[in-house]
């Protein structure tokens, strides 16, 4: 669910008592506009980069190595994180309508048709975030060469192909006529996000985000002359 944030500023239906402020209505747009920027957002990205780092909790058994785990995309993510704050922030001095969406899913790469073969940090993501319906295992090159001692290796196995490893389906692990269950213990190669539901890492965050704090500092500054 990726997050939209949209905070109107209202021109009209101004009381008597509010006479001052709206005189410097334009100094709190501004304030404001520039303490969403400055404070909200980046605190915004820091609850969503919680939440990842919670998911990332799951792959603690595996390799720093290893493609699909969320640790090591870490940098990169919150890279676009931020870029696609700088991309959609929106503000309107006119309107007073101040906008941010975070989180779509074409900043993941997703398409309709998601390249699954694909090793692209955050194509893998996607999956990670719509949840992971089918059990898999994850392969090695050496459980591979464990259970094929003299065979090539062959990464065309299975889904999220790569150097490193790859996914095989659970289904194709405990099929009778492949030997992967006879040599492999499913428990241990299990990945650790196989059968995963969705990570709504994102709705968890905006849950915690409270926005009025920072709205109120605005004011507060500009209720005092000052620009933020």
């Amino acid at each position: 669910m990726p997050i939209k944030v949209k905070v109107s500023l209202s021109k009209d239906g101004v009381t008597a008592a509010d006479k001052f402020l709206k005189a410097k209505l334009k100094l709190v747009e501004r304030n404001i506009a520039a303490v969403i920027k400055d404070e909200a957002i980046p605190h915004l990205i820091d609850l969503i980069m919680f939440r990842y780092d919670e998911m990332g909790k799951r792959m603690d058994k595996m390799s720093d190595e290893d493609p699909t785990n969320p640790q090591i995309w870490r940098g990169v993510f919150k890279d676009k994180l931020e870029e696609e704050a700088q991309q959609t922030f929106i503000f309107d001095g006119n309107s007073g309508i101040i906008k941010l969406n975070l989180g779509e899913k074409s900043f993941l790469g997703y398409t309709e048709e998601p390249d699954t073969d694909s090793t692209t940090p955050l194509q893998w993501m996607v999956y990670y975030l719509e949840g992971l319906s089918t059990s898999y295992a994850w392969i090695t090159r050496e459980s591979w060469e464990q259970v094929f001692p003299d065979g090539k290796w062959d990464p065309e196995w299975g889904r999220f192909k790569s150097a490193p490893g790859f996914m095989l389906r659970g289904r194709e692990f405990h099929k009778s006529t492949n030997p992967w269950a006879e040599e492999l213990t499913w428990s241990e190669k299990r990945h650790p996000f196989s059968s995963s539901s969705p990570q709504d890492i994102f709705a968890e965050a905006l849950n915690e985000f409270k926005i009025r704090p920072f709205i109120q500092k605005a004011i507060d500054a500009a209720t005092a002359g000052k620009k933020l």
